[in-house]
């Protein structure tokens, strides 16, 4: 039975491995599994976005990123890092065989993008590091965001204002001052987020780095917001380079205007590369100017408006900011209905336009807030402590400005001087913010300024770049001189001189606090040269007859870039010379000579301040010489004259300003001094050396208490300065003007014929009229050609029911009107709307043409022609009542034409005289008269009045004559000579005096004048 079962198995199996077929051929294997797919891929991260998180600095700020698409705004994540790959990081994924080759690149991708970091957010001083994959082209938005609940996020006020209160006194943990007051340089907590939008263009080399300016700041989300809003409202205007510098454009012409654009030339392709600075703490790499400083203190007001509490909290602020930017309404008007005006609104009407618009709320309190600060950046600057004091600054916050500026000038942000200068510009920017009208426009005209303003820069900084080529080459030099020595260090000796050498050439790349001054330098040069190349590009957009300025910049950016990299590069003078001083030192240690060597540098150093003390004396002297010469030629009385004024005042101003410089060199080098006297004596081991260090440590605290008081000196009264070169050019600016004075003067004699001959005209025109009508009233009926009684010669026809009245002259002219009576609760006014013609007796004389008035006009205050009114104190219904009363208010009104005259006229006369008296005040009047319009092609608006009180009477008058603001204005009591000044563009030009048959008039050069045949009377 066994054996049988193991026959049957083994016929089984024999079957099965067989197939049961006797031909072998027919063998089927089961099929093997296929293996699965895996696909590898490198990223590597060279696409760096860089820059600072800014309102003020956004501290410890989380940072988001997204990729966003161009044409629908939609937003999807981004790989990204926060450094740079040193190598490429590699990734591999694994999948089922048969999975596609683009849901691998997906897998690959997730991974990729599962390394992003984590929680990304700005360091302390809100800057911000991302790294793109290198082969990624698109736009991207970034947002920082601030948070009130987060313990390591705050927020610093950089408004020379205030920031706000503290709900409770601020952690110490950041700098404050221990009180409530949120103060200038102070962190608080506060939840804003702001954003920016770059685009990073498709690079041919992906391999090679990249890196783009990226801060984020107010200005950066105004242009996000408009470059969002603008693909809202029209999906085919994309995101692009084109579209982020139009929103640039736009955004700094509605904040500052068209010389803010100007200003701000450098900016215009993308504002993300600017204005990343905080006022409180201005960095290395910054270069500040009057364009970019007048928006960090536009920026820095949002910080105060929000502060008052009444526009919203910051956020809000800047939202509504953006918004109005966006859709530029910012400085849009507001109309106002303004109320029916009375009949003496004609007035107003013919010597003003009236303004029935305002601007925003936000845009006023911003231009307040911006104002104050501009003042105080000036009053700082200059040291004008009156100015502080009206202007409320405490002592702490000036001093806390006052250090900020000192920072940035040892920063090399800018110079002491253009400090000076660009305080001048700034103020003048944001005196009157934003723009209106035909002026926002960016054409061909604001175009070839852009352009100017670009030539000019490239000018002077290709200067700057040529200059610190050759401090690189010294610098170059220095270092091969001092490595060629190290082969002849044999002793102590040489071991010195290897290390002077050697520290030596340090100094001419780094300070004394291991700062690489040079290679800063060098860095904001390339920074500001790519800058202006990439606005050369924004030009040539517009036309290609800039392309010639976009290749010599982008030379000269080139050329700047092979400077930086010389000195900052991998393999730059920066690292050759650390290790040259650090071999340098260790030969003073192998020889012996480490004590000998620090003598030699604490004596050298001391002879250095030394010798910058002599500079400092020399320096205070000229600079007194300097101001001394200028106000002995504070008088001139020619153009000549202030022109070598003017001169006189910037050498002084530049003097003062050497001075400054020169006293802060010396207080760097003494304290270099004590510094090294210091290391000095730390190492003495002999009384000898211990004895010689002493002497230069008192030398150097010597020095330093010495440059701290010249320090003082030199910074006392720079507004005096600066108020002497103002003045200086404004002198310069009068005194050219000048001869345009005396001729505009001259011009008033044919004025005065025309202003006298239809002030009389309007006066007999206006008394024949109501006589007239007096008479006609008198009558019973209507009136037809009836001669007047009080007239001779007139001619005069009334119709009582119409109250129209016509009358005339066979040679002195003719009138026609319409009367009406009407009255309130306690007055009457008596509305006559006429039209006439009078004619001078003679050959030459004038004929004067008074247009035609309407009754609804006259009534509103709106009619166009010839108008008169009395008002009579109580209600009357017909003429006849009004026979025994007296007007306590007449005016007339006309458009008047006088021709045939030596200077023809063509404008409006007005004539008004209020009784004014009271139980309190009996007898007193007011009478004035303007006459406005063109003569002799010069156009020209005259004023006189005369105020009555019994027997005293005081006469003002007011000529302005062009469009230049010529200004002659006087007064006079009781009939005396009137007695006034002549301006232009409000500076005065001369005093005049009346005479008898004219005027004199003194002008500033004490040229006496007399003008003939003139008068200021008014007649009766």
């Amino acid at each position: 039975m066994k054996n049988n079962l193991l026959i049957s198995s083994f016929v089984t199996l024999t079957l099965m491995t067989t197939g049961c077929s006797d031909n072998k051929n027919t063998t089927v294997k089961p099929p093997s599994p296929k293996p699965p797919i895996n696909k590898t891929a490198t990223a590597t991260f060279n696409v760096a976005l860089t820059g600072v998180a800014v309102k003020g600095t956004m501290a410890n700020a989380s940072i988001s990123i997204h990729q966003i698409d161009t044409t629908t705004g939609e937003k999807s994540p981004i790989s990204f890092r926060i450094a740079d790959s040193i190598e490429a990081e590699s990734y591999t994924v694994s999948a089922p065989a048969g999975t596609s080759d683009e849901k691998l690149d997906e897998m690959l991708a997730s991974k990729v993008l599962a390394e992003n970091p984590l929680e990304p957010a700005t360091d302390e001083n809100g800057k911000i590091s991302i790294y793109l994959e290198s082969t990624f082209s698109g736009a991207v938005i970034i947002n920082i965001t601030s948070s009130s609940s987060v313990d390591a996020s705050w927020l610093r006020c950089d408004s020379y204002t205030d920031c706000g209160v503290y709900e409770n006194i601020a952690s110490t943990v950041m700098p404050n001052n221990g009180d409530l007051a949120i103060e200038f340089g102070e962190w608080y907590k506060e939840d804003l987020t702001l954003t920016t939008i770059k685009y990073i263009p498709e690079s041919a080399s992906p391999e090679q780095s990249r890196r783009y300016s990226s801060n984020v700041t107010v200005f950066t989300e105004v242009v996000a917001t408009i470059l969002q809003d603008n693909l809202s409202a029209d999906p085919m205007v994309p995101i692009s380079q084109q579209a982020i510098s139009d929103a640039s454009v736009h955004t700094v012409m509605q904040l500052l205007g068209p010389n803010g654009v100007i200003k701000n030339a450098n900016l215009l392709s993308d504002i993300s590369k600017g204005v990343g600075f905080d006022l409180s703490d201005i960095g290395e790499n910054v270069s500040l100017n009057a364009g970019n400083l007048a928006l960090a203190q536009l920026s820095a007001s949002l910080q105060t408006v929000a502060a008052a509490g009444d526009d919203g909290t910051l956020s809000e602020i800047i939202t509504e900011l953006a918004t109005s930017v966006s859709d530029g309404s910012l400085n849009a008007v507001t109309e106002v209905s303004p109320s029916t005006p009375p009949i003496q609104s004609i007035i107003s009407k013919v010597s003003s336009v009236n303004n029935n618009s305002k601007p925003s709320a936000l845009f006023n309190a911003i231009q307040q807030r911006v104002k104050k600060i501009a003042a105080i950046y000036v009053a700082i600057v200059t040291g004008d402590t009156a100015a502080l004091d009206a202007l409320g600054v405490n002592a702490g916050i000036r001093t806390s400005i006052t250090k900020s500026m000192e920072n940035a000038v040892k920063r090399g942000a800018i110079s002491q001087q253009d400090l000076i200068n660009t305080a001048i510009e700034v103020v003048a920017l944001v005196e009157e913010i934003g723009c209106i009208g035909d002026e926002c426009t960016i054409g061909d005209e604001l175009y070839a300024d852009i352009a100017a303003k670009v030539t000019t820069e490239l000018t002077m900084l290709n200067t700057k770049i040529m200059s610190i080529a050759n401090n690189i080459d010294t610098a170059a030099a220095a270092i091969i001189t001092a490595e060629e020595l190290e082969t002849r260090v044999t002793d102590a000796d040489t071991a010195i001189i290897y290390y002077e050498s050697a520290i030596a050439a340090y100094f001419m790349i780094f300070n004394s606090n291991d700062l690489n001054v040079l290679g800063n330098k060098a860095n904001r040069y390339d920074i500001e040269a790519s800058d202006w190349a990439d606005t050369a590009k924004f030009l040539v957009a517009s036309s290609s007859e800039y392309q010639s300025l976009l290749d010599t910049a982008q030379d000269i950016a080139e050329l700047a870039h092979t400077e930086t990299i010389q000195i900052n590069g991998d393999t730059g003078l920066h690292i050759d010379v650390q290790a040259l001083l650090a071999d340098a030192q260790a030969k003073l240690v192998e020889f012996d000579a480490v004590v000998p060597a620090a003598k030699a540098r604490a004596e050298s150093s001391n002879d250095m301040a030394l010798t910058k003390q002599g500079i400092a004396t020399t320096a205070q002297t000229t600079s007194v010489n300097s101001y001394e010469a200028a106000m002995a030629m504070n008088s001139p009385q020619s153009v000549a004259a202030a022109t070598a004024f003017l001169m006189a005042t910037e050498q002084a101003l530049t003097d003062k300003l050497d001075f400054i410089s020169i006293a802060n060199a010396f207080l760097e080098y003494s304290e270099i001094a004590l510094n090294d006297a210091q290391k000095y004596a730390d190492i003495a081991e002999d009384d000898a050396d211990k004895t010689a260090a002493a002497t230069l440590i008192d030398s150097a605290t010597a020095l330093i208490s010495q440059s701290k008081a010249l320090i003082i000196l030199a910074n006392k009264d720079v507004n005096l300065f600066t108020r002497m070169v103002a003045d200086a050019k404004a002198k310069q600016i009068i005194l050219s003007k000048l001869p345009m004075v005396k001729t505009t003067t001259q011009s008033f004699a044919d004025i005065n014929v025309v202003t006298i001959l239809g002030r009389d005209a309007l006066t007999d025109i206006g008394q024949i009229m109501f006589d007239v009508l007096e008479e006609a009233n008198q009558e019973t009926g209507n009136v037809i050609d009836k001669a007047s009684l009080l007239h001779t010669g007139w001619i005069y026809s009334f119709n009582e029911t119409n109250m129209t009245i016509e009358a005339s002259h066979e040679t002195k002219g003719s009138f026609q009107g319409v009367a009406e009576l009407s009255n309130d609760a306690s007055d009457t006014t008596l509305l006559l709307a006429w039209e006439a013609t009078l004619m001078e007796s003679g050959d030459n004389g004038a004929t004067l043409e008074f247009a035609a008035g309407d009754l609804d006009g006259c009534a509103t205050g709106n009619s166009q022609g010839s108008c008169s009114a009395l008002t009579f104190s109580g209600v009357f219904t017909s003429l006849s009542d009004l026979d025994t009363e007296d007007p306590v208010k007449t005016m007339s009104s006309s458009t008047l034409a006088i021709m045939d005259s030596d200077a023809n006229f063509t404008g409006t006369l007005i004539l008004s005289n209020h009784d004014l008296s009271t139980n309190e005040q009996p007898n007193t009047f007011k009478t004035e008269v303007i006459m406005a319009g063109m003569s002799a092609d010069v156009a020209f608006n005259f004023t006189f009045n005369l105020d009555e009180m019994d027997d005293n009477e005081t006469l003002n008058v007011k000529l302005l004559i062009g469009d230049d603001g010529y200004k002659m204005m006087g007064s006079a009591d009781n009939g005396a000579y009137l007695m006034g000044t002549i301006w232009l563009d409000d500076y005065k030009y001369g005093d005049f005096v009346e005479m008898s048959n004219g005027v004199v008039v003194t002008y500033i050069d004490d040229d006496e004048v007399e003008y003939f045949d003139l008068t200021f009377t008014i007649g009766d």
